[in-house]
């Protein structure tokens, strides 16, 4: 439903994205290209790169858990996903391929342990400094999670170095 781009000279392209659902999941694209201003391959940037899915962590750090074959299964309990066949180790162990995966993007994350939010509505990149703020509207029903508000928060990710590393620091923002 959102997508929020992350575009800088030299550096991979990064789109972050929301499942607007409840106990959805917050992912993160990055590009195996560069971004080039002005480039002919613009077109292409977003067609090879790692799709990625938040967990976050209740002291207010946080990881991206990769979907990809050879991402561990740390099933959230309870949490919709597909049959997992006897003595499956990892994604690749349960869906055929890669696009299977990205296909059932919401699945797998359940699958590799990703977080079950309240609803990402909206996604935003800040234009200065980078950070990314999630406007969640509604509460989650999962066990265990960290969206009581039934009307929703709003939060800031801030993630380290460029961008494209495994973690962030996240908090909600107070109005």
């Amino acid at each position: 439903e959102n997508v929020a781009l992350r575009a800088e000279a030299g550096k991979p392209v990064i789109a972050y994205m929301g499942d607007d659902r409840v106990n959805g999941h917050v992912y993160r694209f990055v590009s195996e290209q560069a971004y080039a201003p002005g480039a002919a391959s613009r077109g292409s940037l977003l067609s090879r790169g790692r799709l990625s899915a938040a967990l976050f962590h209740a002291n207010g750090t946080g990881e991206w858990r990769a979907l990809a074959p050879e991402t561990p299964l740390r099933a959230n309990p309870r949490s919709s996903h597909p049959l997992v066949p006897r003595r499956a180790a990892t994604l690749g162990q349960v869906y055929a391929d890669l696009g299977a995966i990205v296909t059932d993007a919401f699945g797998a994350s359940n699958l590799i342990g990703a977080t079950p939010t309240g609803r990402p509505e909206d996604i935003e990149v800040h234009p200065l400094d980078r950070s990314v703020y999630i406007a969640f509207t509604s509460s989650a029903t999962a066990r265990g999670h960290l969206f009581p508000n039934i009307y929703g928060e709003i939060w800031r990710i801030v993630e380290e170095g460029d961008g494209t590393g495994a973690r962030f620091t996240w908090m909600r923002w107070k109005v």
